[in-house]
């Protein structure tokens, strides 16, 4: 990767982590998207910018924090479509209750630790799940979400209205998905009901306690605005270490593959084989003033290129899914 761009991405994710995680953050996903709408190709570019203008909330959602002036709207639209699900976690929106489905955004599959017990804790088959219940019919996790809004996305007796939901969902999950902690969740005797994906793993960082997938959320920085955003998916299209060319496997088109590479990024990576150290949640909860174990210095250096792998691989896949479902 080219110093300049891993330097400026380091340099923002140490800036701000937040303690309360989401997915990729507003960052993640806008560059995300922005990167596979660079690959559609020109037809089904202009049927994803004809759908999207069917959306709902198209002006507001979409287009709400577009600057005055701003040369490409499609292009902004499709970079907020990317997070638009997010969008909607909030009440005060008025798809919340109607298009917001919090089991949509990950899987979680199981990593348990050596020291994990039955004895103290529930049994492999009956632990309880952290994963909130789906609807009756609804799809319960990030993989079957995926194949239900491409169906969505390829059924004629659907309106562009909802068709426009579908692709906001297919930009948003293929970027969830590549997210290593949105994949595994991991058992332990510190963590016996499972730390929810890194939420409950609490590291020290510059003096802030962060949940893991906090930092991973934000991993590929805090950019705000789409010029911004522009540059660093451009930066990463043509990085001679993350381009398509550079990247094979990013013609494997199967979401359980995704999945699977996400869970071994997180065992390996994230956790770092189970040697990584942290605080629950809980604990950090009873005692305040705990010493909480800090994030070793060389962590964000060695986690960042792989973040930004998994970017590159989402972007360059979420084009090849939309390609071939509106494609001729």
């Amino acid at each position: 990767m080219r110093p300049i761009l891993t330097s400026l991405v380091v340099l923002c994710a140490l800036a701000f982590m937040p303690e309360c995680a989401l997915a990729w953050n507003y960052t993640g996903h806008r560059t995300i998207a922005t990167i596979a709408y660079d690959e559609l190709t020109p037809a089904v570019r202009a049927k994803v910018d004809a759908v999207l203008k069917a959306h709902p909330r198209y002006q507001k959602d979409l287009l709400g924090e577009m600057p005055e002036g701003f040369p490409e709207p499609e292009r902004f639209a499709f970079a907020m479509a990317g997070y638009w699900p997010d969008i909607i976690r909030g009440q005060n929106n008025p798809m919340h209750f109607t298009h917001h489905k919090p089991s949509w955004h990950y899987i979680n599959v199981r990593y348990q630790l050596p020291d994990w017990h039955p004895a103290t804790a529930p049994s492999a088959t009956t632990a309880p799940s952290t994963q909130p219940a789906a609807s009756a019919g609804e799809p319960g996790d990030v993989v079957s979400a995926i194949a239900k809004n491409k169906a969505d996305l390829r059924n004629s007796s659907l309106s562009d209205a909802e068709k426009a939901v579908a692709i906001c969902w297919l930009a948003h999950l293929v970027g969830d998905i590549h997210q290593p902690l949105h994949a595994a969740t991991m058992y332990s005797a510190q963590f016996p009901d499972g730390d929810r994906g890194g939420n409950l793993f609490i590291v020290s960082v510059r003096r802030q306690n962060p949940n893991l997938h906090s930092i991973w959320d934000e991993m590929l920085g805090i950019q705000q605005s789409q010029v911004m955003i522009n540059y660093l998916a451009g930066s990463i299209r043509t990085d001679p270490n993350l381009s398509r060319e550079a990247l094979p496997q990013a013609s494997k088109s199967d979401p359980e593959v995704w999945k699977q590479e996400s869970n071994e990024i997180a065992r390996a990576v994230a956790y770092r084989n189970g040697t990584l150290q942290g605080a629950s949640a809980d604990d950090v909860k009873r005692d305040p003033y705990m010493v909480v174990p800090t994030l070793p210095e060389d962590y964000i250096r060695t986690a960042e290129p792989v973040a930004m792998r998994r970017a590159a691989l989402a972007g360059h896949r979420l084009a090849d899914l939309l390609n071939a479902a509106l494609g001729e």
